[in-house]
This record gives structure tokens, C-alpha cells and sequence, in this order.
């Protein structure tokens, strides 16, 4: 096996999953496995991505760890796609762990990528809020180097599926 770490964050977000014991010990396995240079694998693992799925071995059942992988996708720190030989989990940031990855600058990560400077070769970022604002898109979303909590996160998923179907409902009540 190979030696190495994964740098704990210490960030709101870590704090909130400190309350959700499951999915915290399945984001530590999940770190800890994930692959993290550039290369070939086996089993076709990208860097941020582990192959997971025997929850028994790290102490969780089936139900704990069924519902601590919803948890994780909910909280936007994992992503998950069933294999034949397992599950394979992909980092989406790192907002708990940090597994100082070789392999895909484009991910989020603790530092946004804009405050860390241009790579060599790399034409930098264009500027569309105005043409996003005429699209009816909005702001931007600010590139803040905090992390929101999971209740935050939850909040806004609610108000904006409450925004949603308050929409849908007016459009029911015109037909």
C-alpha cells in the first residue's frame, strides 16, 4: 500500500460532517483511496477517484453506507457511478480533504483556481457577466475562499426547489 496523507481541512464544512460520523468516516476512506497522480490504472481510475463499495471493511452496513453516500453527493463533496467491480467515488472539492492531486487542475479546491495564477499555456479566464446577466443567468457566483456549511447548502437547495415550484404552480393555475 502506499504511504502518504490527506491534509484535513479545518473549515466549517469539516466541522459540519464531524456531526454525520458515517459519511465522515466514508469521505476519510474515500481520501485516503483516492487516486492522486497521473497514470495508468488497472482499473481505469482518473486522479480524484477511488474505487469503494466494501463499507464492512471500514466498519458501516449496507443502510449506513447507502445513506451516507446520498449524504455525500447531497453535500456536493462526492460523486458516485455503480461498476461491475464496485463503486467508484470522484472527489468533487476539497472542502474536508485535501488529497494534493497531480491530475485535474479544473477541480474545486480549497484556493479558487483564479487567485492561484495562470499555468504556462494557459489563456486565462474570460469575463461573460455581462453577457450572462443579459441571458437571465444572474450574477456570477463569488469565488470566496469559504466554505459554506451544509445547512447553507441545504437552505438555498430549499429555497430554490420552493422558488421552483411556486413557478410551476402559477403556471398551472393560468392553463
Amino acid at each position: 500500500m502506499n504511504h502518504g496523507y490527506v491534509k484535513l481541512q479545518r473549515t466549517d464544512a469539516t466541522r459540519e460532517l464531524f456531526k454525520d460520523p458515517n459519511a465522515f468516516v466514508l469521505l476519510a476512506v474515500i481520501a485516503t483511496r483516492a487516486k492522486r497522480t497521473v497514470g495508468f490504472s488497472v482499473l481505469g481510475l482518473k486522479t480524484g477517484q477511488a474505487l469503494i463499495g466494501d463499507y464492512e471493511a471500514y466498519g458501516l452496513t449496507q443502510k449506513a453506507y447507502r445513506r451516507a453516500k446520498v449524504r455525500l453527493e447531497r453535500y456536493g463533496l462526492v460523486a458516485f457511478k455503480g461498476t461491475g467491480r464496485g463503486t467508484i467515488a470522484t472527489l468533487l472539492n476539497n472542502a474536508v480533504y485535501d488529497i494534493n492531486d497531480e491530475g485535474q487542475p479544473g477541480r474545486t479546491e480549497g484556493e479558487p483556481r483564479a487567485n492561484r495564477g495562470r499555468t504556462k499555456g494557459d489563456p486565462g479566464a474570460t469575463n461573460n457577466n455581462e453577457k450572462n446577466e443579459k441571458k437571465g443567468k444572474g450574477p456570477p457566483l463569488s469565488c470566496s475562499s469559504s466554505y459554506k456549511t451544509f445547512a447553507e447548502m441545504d437552505r438555498e437547495r430549499a429555497q430554490a426547489a420552493l422558488a421552483q415550484a411556486e413557478k410551476e404552480f402559477l403556471a398551472d393555475e393560468e392553463e
